[in-house]
């Protein structure tokens, strides 16, 4: 609850109360001939387990975790300061972060949650969200989200159209007109 876009997940119906949400003791695990990494959802803990693992690769773990840290706190905003800590990952992929380590269970653990073509930022972002407690399962998992959103959308008037292929998002100066389906129907918005 305390990430911005909560309201915004209330809103839509995706959330809200009575809306059990399991969170996550562990992000990810990784398991390989050579050891098994856990991405705790306690950074600490996290951090300690894969320095003991691997001391030598303590400098590139530290800046790691310390990105997830400073985008899992919350109350920072958008501050500069904030993400000073990404900087050491722009434009990196998993890949090349992975080939920085000498632990091949950690080479290998960076590399196979997400592709290792994958923008390093969003392991961290994606990380950072479990961490902070933001980042947990509602009860349904993602069908029963979309239910919720596509009944709240119902009850205000809304109608819901599935099978339908968009073919583009008819725009005027920024603003939504509505929808040109790719069978070359278009359905205009009713409150454009």
């Amino acid at each position: 609850k305390d990430d911005a876009l909560y309201p915004l997940w209330e809103e839509v119906g995706a959330l809200g109360a009575g809306q059990e949400v399991t969170l996550q003791n562990e992000f990810y695990e990784s398991r390989t001939a050579y050891g098994t990494v856990h991405f705790y959802s306690d950074l600490s803990l996290a951090e300690k387990c894969m320095v003991t693992m691997s001391p030598e690769d303590r400098t590139h773990l530290r800046r790691f975790f310390a990105a997830v840290g400073a985008m899992a706190k919350p109350g920072r905003g958008n501050s500069p300061l904030r993400y000073a800590a990404l900087l050491p990952f722009v434009g990196m992929t998993l890949g090349e972060f992975s080939k920085k380590l000498r632990h091949p269970a950690l080479r290998i653990a960076f590399s196979d949650y997400l592709s290792p073509y994958f923008a390093a930022i969003g392991l961290i972002f994606a990380y950072a969200a479990v961490a902070s407690g933001n980042g947990g399962i509602p009860l349904g998992g993602s069908g029963e989200m979309r239910k919720r959103m596509e009944d709240t959308y119902r009850s205000l008037g809304g109608t819901v159209r599935t099978g339908a292929e968009v073919g583009n998002i008819l725009l005027d100066r920024g603003r939504v007109l509505g929808v040109a389906l790719a069978s070359g129907e278009e359905i205009p918005c009713r409150f454009a």
